[in-house]
């Protein structure tokens, strides 16, 4: 991987973000096609890097349809055993491991096929990297890891998951620690908070107000008391790339094996609604208190981003108002992908 600097503009057209050159490097994203995948997949593209996809057979790839023809897809269950020969052939410099389950895992019936994605398919890509001890691995994992605190948590905070979802991210988080430590391997595992922006998926919240907005319907909203650490896509994007910067050239220090990204503040759902009216001049109908208080409300803690800052340089350049601004542009503009 070449050591310049690079500039390449982010999805919103509004900010300049300076990354390390991956011209010509080969990567690997694991999830590629869902939301956050996608954008680190774009991001790559404008930076030269050569990249590839490891995504479900069935998986839809609406989010990557005007850029199929720059990258290549692999199909592939992360459980198959035939991923083992893919890595190897490819040979990655970086491998980004954003898959996810996209379902309901803490519904019942819905917990093993959960724990066989996130979980076995995890352990099986890791053993598909014994292959290439030379890759790097960034691996996403999880706020819920955590478990509800009344502090903001710290990457040495015991892993302490009140969620079902929670549990399977942190199961997956300690595999790869293990593989690190076991094999001496540069793997860095970014507890990500709650990410929004283009490309979101429609049943999410800030997309739900989005379309609400500009389709004049009435939003259901959980209690005033709700909050999150909203963080842009954007930051969450360069947060990954910088890690992944980091960990190529040696310089992530063995202690620094999980780094929190986000804003380190929380919002509210309702003041989130409040900035998007603002932007769009109007007002919404309100149904307060639509939804009672779920336990994934209390398994979403406040974040310290200190580490991040100190070994990645790192740091959110978007308020949560810059944030939502480029949001709701992108979602008027693409509002058809929406129906």
């Amino acid at each position: 991987m070449a050591v310049g600097i690079v500039f390449f503009r982010g999805l919103s057209q509004a900010q300049d973000v300076a990354v390390k050159c991956w011209d010509g490097s080969t990567t690997l994203v694991t999830g590629g096609a869902g939301f956050v995948g996608t954008n680190v997949v774009r991001a790559l593209l404008r930076a030269g890097a050569d990249v590839h996809c490891v995504v479900r057979p069935t998986t839809d790839l609406w989010r990557l349809q005007d850029v199929l023809g720059q990258l290549t897809v692999h199909e592939h269950d992360l459980c198959d055993i035939a991923l083992g020969p893919v890595v190897r052939e490819l040979c990655p410099q970086v491998i980004f491991h954003l898959a996810a389950d996209g379902g309901h895992p803490d519904r019942r019936s819905e917990r093993l096929t959960a724990t066989r994605s996130t979980v076995l398919g995890t352990a099986n890509l890791l053993e598909a990297l014994r292959s290439v001890p030379q890759a790097v691995l960034v691996h996403a994992g999880s706020m819920t890891e955590y478990g509800a605190r009344d502090r903001p948590v710290r990457e040495t905070d015991t892993l302490h998951p009140s969620i079902f979802r929670g549990a399977l991210k942190a199961s997956s988080s300690l595999l790869v620690e293990q593989l690190s430590r076991e094999a001496a391997r540069q793997a860095v595992t970014v507890r990500l908070p709650a990410v929004y922006g283009p490309w979101e998926q429609a049943d999410r919240f800030i997309p739900s107000v989005a379309m609400a907005l500009l389709r004049d319907r009435k939003l259901a909203l959980t209690p005033a008391r709700i909050t999150r650490d909203y963080t842009f896509v954007e930051d969450v994007v360069a947060g990954l790339l910088t890690a992944g910067e980091r960990a190529v050239a040696m310089e992530l220090p063995d202690w620094s094996n999980v780094i929190n990204l986000g804003t380190g503040g929380q919002t509210s759902n309702h003041r989130v609604v409040e900035v998007m009216e603002q932007l769009a001049g109007s007002s919404l109908r309100r149904a307060s208190d639509a939804y009672a208080a779920t336990a994934v409300d209390a398994a979403l803690p406040a974040i310290d981003i200190t580490r991040a800052g100190t070994v990645l340089g790192w740091r959110p350049r978007y308020s949560l108002h810059a944030g939502l601004e480029e949001t709701w542009s992108w979602f008027g503009r693409h509002a058809h992908r929406y129906p």
